[in-house]
């Protein structure tokens, strides 16, 4: 019973990411299997399929930005997902995995289980770092790991796939913990360069 359930948790990241032992580096045509270009109605759709949970959609300037919660991601439950459009079309997408009823569990083990089965799929990274990131005056702040990748998107900009993980860390007089969560965004810059052309042209 233990064996199949695992088989069945490793099927649904495998269809949600794409992860397959070819051996070949894979393309991005998307995020979670919803094609880039989606609008917020058919992504919307797309996402409550999966499972996710609509939250909220926002407006930030001249990019519509849409929440969920609680769908999966490999055998993981996602904390927050979020998508953001531009001129109605989807060019960016990332998950936040997190544990709220355990905020001292360090996740490093999720970050590095993510970074082995992402070069499974899309080869070796271009480049992995390590950076200090104030996150409140020079003394607040914490030291982020992220890997990224450069997929080929034929004479276009690359896609971009970015790993984090963010330790915890306290804001003073402050008792909850922030951060401590793993962030997988994916991102097509050739079409947010393209939509942001047609913006243009319209003004």
């Amino acid at each position: 019973m233990k064996r199949s359930y695992l088989k069945v948790l490793t099927f649904i990241f495998l269809l949600l990411t794409g992860i397959a032992a070819t051996g070949e580096a894979a393309e991005l045509t998307g995020f979670l299997g919803i094609p880039w270009g989606s609008s917020r109605a058919d992504f919307r759709l797309a996402m409550e399929k999966l499972g996710y949970t609509f939250y909220k959609e926002e407006e930030l300037g001249n990019v519509k930005h849409q929440l969920y919660e609680n769908g999966p991601y490999g055998r993981y439950n996602v904390y927050v997902a979020d998508a953001q459009f531009k001129g109605d079309a989807m060019y960016d997408g990332g998950i936040i995995i997190k544990y709220p009823n355990q905020p001292f569990q360090d996740l490093t083990f999720i970050y590095k289980e993510f970074k082995d089965l992402l070069i499974e799929k899309y080869g070796p990274p271009a480049e992995e770092t390590k950076a200090w990131e104030m996150k409140m005056g020079p003394k607040v702040g914490v030291t982020v790991t992220r890997t990224t990748w450069k997929i080929p998107n034929g004479d276009k900009l690359p896609h971009v796939i970015r790993l984090s993980h963010t330790p915890g860390y306290f804001y003073p007089g402050d008792k909850r913990q922030w951060g401590n969560s793993v962030d997988v965004d994916y991102k097509n810059e050739a079409l947010e360069k393209e939509l942001d052309k047609g913006e243009n042209a319209r003004m």
